[in-house]
Parts: structure tokens; C-alpha cells; sequence
């Protein structure tokens, strides 16, 4: 397993959930790898990563207060 951050929203083709910039995910090498490649997400180094971990309706709400 391998922490990625979101630098592009996409919608996980797996999961069907929204991930958005600045979140934080783990997901296993080769995911890490196809997400990587398509430019999603960054691989994150060290255990300093900085990022959000927002559940879903924590998210709307947020964007919903910055509109």
C-alpha cells in the first residue's frame, strides 16, 4: 500500500466515490502506479504529507459555505 494525493478530481472507477485535490488516499502499488500515469494523483513521501480527509458530507457542506 502506497498514500497518493489528489491533484485532479476524478471519480474512482472502483469505488464510485469523488476524490478531490488535496486528498489523501491508499491505494495498493499498481493502482498508485494507473492513478500516477493519467496524472491524478502524486505519490506522497514521508509521513509529514499534508492533505485533506474529508467524509463526503463534510465536503458538500464546506462547498456549499464557500459559495
Amino acid at each position: 500500500m502506497v498514500k497518493v494525493k489528489v491533484i485532479s478530481t476524478f471519480c474512482d472507477k472502483h469505488t464510485g466515490k469523488y476524490h478531490y485535490p488535496g486528498d489523501l488516499l491508499e491505494v495498493e502499488d499498481e493502482r498508485a502506479d494507473e492513478l500516477q500515469g493519467k496524472g491524478l494523483v502524486e505519490k506522497v513521501k514521508g509521513k509529514g504529507a499534508k492533505g485533506y480527509k474529508h467524509p463526503p458530507e463534510n465536503r458538500m457542506i464546506e462547498e456549499a459555505e464557500n459559495r
